[in-house]
């Protein structure tokens, strides 16, 4: 009786061990499509348009760029170091300056204070919001939320499927239409942010893009 015991504990320990052994082969790391690749070396370069009410383009001077100086490691994460010159969205004196600090977060890309940058995770949830007060009363809101349509987009680097990110403004002043208004920026797979937008509150119908102009990619 022993003796049968004995096997009958031996084949439900090896039929355990096979099953944990063939759980450990299915479960295989989830891999998360890029869409801001994050090797140091990488740089992008931006020209800057004008674009009046009616659709005029006016050519902007000079050009913005970004580019991957470093990594760096903050509380156990890694995290591409951004510098360059894309303003305004990141004011810098010069492209020696850090801009932003970012990594991804199971297929969340994040900034290094947890601001929710882009993701395809989730097309339904407020990523990020603020309030900007003026003095005792509230200046404008904001909000930003993944559109979940993607969109083919042409720059001067070429046309690219592409992610808007979009950020939408609410003004509580008297401010030119439109309001709410929308900065827009477009991600693409394996290539990063190729189209860029803002306004400024004073602005009644115009708004500025920054375009991908060309790119420096480094292989993973």
């Amino acid at each position: 009786m022993k003796r049968i015991t004995a096997i009958l504990t031996l084949t439900v320990l090896l039929v355990s061990s096979c099953k944990k052994e063939e759980s450990a082969i299915c479960e295989a790391p989830i891999e998360f499509p890029t869409y801001l690749p994050l090797q140091v070396g990488n740089s992008w370069v931006y020209q800057g348009y004008k674009v009046d009410s009616l659709g005029n383009e006016t050519l902007m001077q000079g050009s913005d760029s970004l580019y991957i100086a470093s990594d760096t490691v903050i509380n156990g994460n890694t995290y591409a170091v951004f510098k360059g010159r894309f303003s305004p969205f990141y004011s810098a004196p010069d492209t020696n300056s850090i801009l932003f600090m970012s990594r991804d977060s199971s297929g969340y890309l994040v900034d290094v204070s947890g601001e929710v940058m882009f993701t395809l995770q989730s097309f339904t949830d407020t990523l990020e919001y603020g309030i900007d007060y003026n003095g005792l009363d509230t200046g404008f809101t904001w909000h930003r939320i993944m559109d979940p349509i993607s969109q083919l987009i042409s720059v001067p680097a070429g046309t690219f499927e592409a992610y808007d990110c979009p950020t939408f403004f609410k003004f509580y002043f008297q401010a030119p239409p439109p309001n709410p208004r929308v900065n827009h920026r477009f991600y693409a797979k394996d290539i990063g942010i190729i189209l860029a937008s803002y306004s400024f509150a004073s602005a009644q119908g115009t708004y500025f893009e920054k375009r991908l102009i060309t790119m420096n990619l480094v292989t993973p």
